[in-house]
């Protein structure tokens, strides 16, 4: 089914005015990859590019001899399809990251306990260092309420990330068996194209490439989650770190 959206798909970009002359049996196809092919399961998974779907896009909004109103339905099928495919994108990015946090969170949290044991006690911190002039005690005095302010504002931001990521397991709990369930349903809408005789009819290949694309993005996500759980622990201790961090640099910054 990839091989032949593809074939497709680079007909219509190459061939636009040709295709698409006569009104609803044109050529609108593309196949698409997201940036990481999904490896949710064992199947095959489909491998539009987004590029290619943004030029039959245009193409067909190129085309003086489409009638409008078949434009507009093409028009938002591939719209569509172009959302789904950048929010797999989307979803891969961020998958790349859950999997190399894996590697790379357990020291970067050894770091930041490291810097937490170099701080001084509050107390210590208190001491305020003699100034030669009121000019340069004053001065000193707004440098370290700017410190103080900007650490205030990372902990906040740090422990709201902190309660969103302890948040997740439960959340993902739920998503998890939606997106199977959505991705199932994908699949059965897309088993008829498989052995339909009639494939470039500009509304059954503008249907085939958005199911293609939800499909890409189900993928993408479930890839997604999949990692995000995994990482979770690895997660949550490095952010543990960086709270307990900033806890104590901003008490340091009030003495």
């Amino acid at each position: 089914m990839n091989r032949v959206t593809n074939v497709l798909l680079a007909g219509i970009v190459s061939g636009a005015a040709i295709l698409l002359a006569v009104p609803l049996a044109t050529q609108v196809p593309a196949k698409s990859i997201v940036d990481q092919p999904p490896s949710v399961d064992s199947d095959e998974t489909p491998g539009l590019k987004l590029a290619d779907v943004e030029a039959a896009l245009a193409a067909i909004d190129a085309d003086t001899g489409v009638e409008d109103a078949v434009k507009a339905l093409l028009r938002s099928k591939y719209a569509q399809a172009i959302d789904a495919l950048k929010e797999a994108a989307d979803f891969a990015v961020r998958e790349r990251n859950y999997r190399e946090l894996i590697k790379t969170g357990p020291q970067k949290a050894a770091v930041l306990r490291a810097r937490l044991k170099e701080l001084p006690a509050a107390e210590s911190a208190a001491e305020i260092t003699p100034r030669d002039t009121v000019e340069d005690l004053q001065k000193d005095i707004e440098l370290r309420q700017a410190a103080f302010n900007g650490l205030k504002e990372e902990l906040s931001k740090t422990t709201r990330e902190f309660a969103h990521v302890r948040a997740r397991p439960a959340e993902i709990s739920v998503r998890l068996p939606e997106a199977q369930r959505d991705l199932s349903e994908i699949r059965k809408q897309l088993a008829p194209f498989d052995a339909a005789q009639d494939v470039t009819s500009s509304r059954r290949v503008s249907d085939r490439i958005l199911l293609e694309a939800r499909q890409s993005r189900l993928l993408s996500e479930l890839d997604m989650l999949k990692q995000e759980q995994l990482s979770q622990s690895v997660r949550e201790d490095l952010l543990q770190a960086q709270h307990e961090l900033l806890t104590r640099q901003v008490e340091n910054a009030a003495a």
